[in-house]
């Protein structure tokens, strides 16, 4: 029912605003005393432009409903999250089964219902008037939440609120995600309540990352013939272009797949981190720069192919020395080598040899 009267609305809005055709016309002849058109003529323009406006709203519901399938669509499934999409106005504007069932509803029950009728926190509510306050390209909030079920008991949820953008300049969603908190699960309570984890991705964050690099830059001083290791930062090529095009949901999204291709081709002694917005570093143990360079180019070519160049990876490479901050000048300056060179490669520290990635070798 909520769905057929927003529909309603627009069409009789939109309805209105083409009225101000035939209006303007009639208002016109009494303006200047001549009757130009007769009274049939306006009846059947008014009646024409009724169908215009109901061909408009269907096809603006259209292009709204594959748009925002479209965004849901490059979501990782989860099936611990729950997914509901909000307007501008914070009303559900589609919430998957898992969410009506949660709440004890149907989807299309659920339509225009306020989001803060099922979820609930202080600082909920100041994100999304944070949010209302900005009308675009405004960052993702990530907080604790409590949920209420049809019985009227509240659970625990971790939550992540993000932009969609609209079809239509300045326009936009919102998408929430709920994640439900089992204090059971270590990996899920050590995510939310720990300082040492990205919260986006779930990998080690920079202070501890810090740390570790810190730690073996100690050992490559004390134990100088021990093998080496590699530490490599790598860049999301034109993430920021990618956040603004495709809005802040989309681009946690490319976070967590990258984040994710990084992890399952390192080894469990590798240290993997996220320190900044689209940066990863790694941490190679006992490996030559030679076959970090390999691992890496693999790395590279693997997110490169999945995501059809969406995106790609820029990376710098570099041997352990005993020094922590020479080691990370050392990676930004094979980093920015490779950003010079076109993007989408594998550059090593005081190597001229690197390579393209998904093409041959070339000497630059």
């Amino acid at each position: 029912m909520n769905l057929l009267l927003s529909q309603l609305k627009v069409l009789a809005l939109s309805w209105l605003v083409l009225c101000v055709i035939p209006l303007s016309l009639y208002a016109l002849e009494q303006f200047l005393h001549v009757p130009a058109f007769s009274s049939s003529f306006y009846i059947n323009l008014v009646l024409a432009l009724g169908v215009c406006a109901a061909l408009f709203t269907f096809a603006m519901q259209s292009l709204t409903l594959s748009h925002l399938q479209h965004a849901l669509l490059l979501l990782e499934p989860n099936p611990q999250t729950t997914v509901v999409v909000l307007d501008r106005r914070f009303r559900i504007l589609y919430a998957d089964p898992q969410f009506a069932r949660q709440v004890w509803g149907r989807g299309d029950w659920l339509y225009h219902y306020p989001i803060t009728r099922f979820v609930h926190d202080t600082t909920f509510d100041k994100a999304m008037a944070q949010h209302a306050k900005t009308s675009t390209d405004a960052p993702s909030w990530h907080g604790r939440v409590s949920l209420t079920d049809g019985e009227e008991q509240d659970h625990p949820y971790q939550a992540k609120l993000s932009q969609i953008p609209g079809l239509l300049p300045r326009s936009h969603y919102y998408l929430l995600q709920l994640t439900q908190i089992n204090d059971q699960d270590p990996l899920t309570t050590t995510t939310v309540a720990g300082v040492d984890y990205d919260p986006t991705t779930g990998q080690l964050s920079a202070s501890k990352f810090d740390q570790l690099l810190h730690l073996h830059t100690r050992l490559q001083s004390r134990y100088q013939s021990s093998p080496p290791d590699c530490l490599a930062i790598c860049n999301i090529d034109a993430f920021r272009t990618l956040n603004q095009r495709h809005g802040h949901a989309i681009g946690d999204q490319i976070l967590l797949e990258v984040a994710r291709r990084l992890k399952v081709s390192l080894r469990d002694t590798d240290v993997l981190a996220r320190i900044g917005g689209d940066e990863f570093a790694i941490i190679i143990l006992h490996t030559t720069i030679e076959q970090a360079c390999a691992l890496l180019e693999r790395i590279g070519d693997d997110v490169a192919r999945s995501s059809n160049k969406l995106f790609t990876l820029s990376i710098g490479v570099c041997e352990i020395t005993a020094d922590q901050t020479e080691s990370y000048q050392h990676a930004r300056t094979a980093l920015t080598r490779a950003q010079n060179k076109g993007r989408n490669c594998v550059s090593a520290y005081n190597y001229t040899h690197f390579k393209l990635v998904g093409k041959p070798d070339e000497q630059r």
